[in-house]
């Protein structure tokens, strides 16, 4: 990874829901590196509880910038948020994403 020219260009990744997780988004951020996709439900429930009976509205969104690395000291406080979004579309949809600054 680090032999990429991450550093002369700017890059955002978009993955979809087979490799979407916070620490990976969290650890490509902290090399400048944007992440964003869609994640499976076994990653959404331990940060939202069980969404199995969640019974929203079509359009409703929910979301919490969350702290991946909460105990590490060697990580950029900035780098280690990442924002993790519910949305009710047909069917609940999980979303991650780095592209933001970390106080939305």
């Amino acid at each position: 990874m680090k032999s990429l020219p991450y550093q002369a260009y700017q890059f955002t990744l978009y993955y979809d829901n087979l490799f979407g997780c916070p620490k990976l988004f969290s650890l490509l951020r902290s090399l400048g590196i944007g992440a964003c996709g869609t994640i499976r439900h076994n990653i959404t429930k331990p940060i939202f509880g069980n969404i199995d009976n969640w019974k929203a509205t079509w359009g409703t969104l929910h979301l919490i910038v969350v702290d991946v690395f909460p105990n590490t000291q060697d990580i950029i406080p900035s780098t280690k948020k990442v924002l993790v979004s519910l949305w009710q579309d047909s069917n609940i949809v999980g979303f991650c994403t780095t592209i933001h600054n970390g106080t939305e």
